[in-house]
């Protein structure tokens, strides 16, 4: 390589140095400053400042940090920081809302419930050749006939 060609391979990695680049689609910016250092993520200076002051609000650190709330919020779940009490932006502290409990929904329920079942059916075909009585054979025949109202209910 002669010294020209080796002054633009420099440039142009230098160049390339100053460039940010996103992590999900590859795009390129210029950076601002001619420091060189390397650029430090947003989500690691929410860590950090969770970190610091985890009495804070979400909305108070991203506005301290000049990054999006959502991101902050997004470290807090990742540490599982949890403080009770909140300082807003306004500085008034405030209590956390408890997190709701999602309401079981009825597929779930169906859906375990088939799963006992299931389990339940198992046991007894290993059961029923050791067992045999009159009264067990009415009641499989009740649950029998239960199901089959309960198949011809769902279709």
């Amino acid at each position: 390589m002669t010294e020209v060609e080796i002054d633009e391979f420099k440039t142009d990695w230098v160049k390339e140095l100053k460039q940010l680049r996103c992590s999900k689609c590859g795009a390129t910016t210029d950076a601002i400053c001619e420091c060189g250092v390397g650029y430090v993520p947003a989500h690691e200076y929410a860590a950090k400042a969770l970190a610091a002051n985890p009495e804070k609000s979400d909305r108070a650190i991203a506005a301290e940090l000049g990054i999006d709330h959502k991101t902050v919020a997004k470290q807090r779940k990742l540490t599982g920081e949890n403080s009770p009490v909140r300082i807003g932006r306004d500085r008034k502290a405030r209590r956390v809302p408890k997190p709701k409990s999602p309401k079981p929904q009825p597929l779930n329920i169906a859906l375990s419930a088939l799963t006992q079942i299931e389990q339940l059916v198992g046991d007894m075909t290993s059961a029923i050749g050791k067992v045999r009585s009159d009264v067990f054979d009415s009641r499989i025949r009740a649950v029998i006939d239960r199901l089959s109202v309960l198949i011809t209910t769902i279709n």
